[in-house]
């Protein structure tokens, strides 16, 4: 990461992570009506509440945010994360492997909305 990216990116995490955890529960702007379904890794564990955030604080926020994590990851979860549950935040758990695991099951729970999968490593 070049140093005008990574200065942006340290800004944007404190901005994200100084949001009153109020707000991004139920997000700030009009709802989509859009699950929104990212998967994550372990060694992404400590950051990726910034990206479900990002995804809250958008003037159109997804109805649900559903994060998909492997089953060897299940047990106590980081602190950021842990405190953005609820509302349209939830955490599932899978045994699947496969990249589209996000989908699948997304698309199972959810089979009348629109389902939209993004990346962890992005804000």
């Amino acid at each position: 990461m070049k140093l005008k990216e990574s200065l942006k990116s340290i800004y944007q995490s404190h901005r994200l992570r100084s949001i009153p955890l109020e707000t991004p529960k139920k997000g700030r702007g009009e709802e989509a009506q859009v699950v929104v379904t990212p998967t994550s890794i372990p060694s992404r564990m400590g950051r990726v509440d910034l990206v479900v955030r990002s995804l809250l604080d958008q003037d159109l926020a997804p109805a649900k945010i559903l994060l998909w994590l492997p089953e060897s990851l299940r047990g106590p979860l980081p602190w950021h994360l842990e405190k953005l549950l609820g509302g349209r935040f939830e955490i599932a758990y899978t045994a699947l492997t496969c990249p589209h695991k996000k989908l699948i099951h997304t698309l199972e729970r959810y089979p009348d909305r629109l389902a939209v999968t993004c990346d962890d490593d992005m804000i």
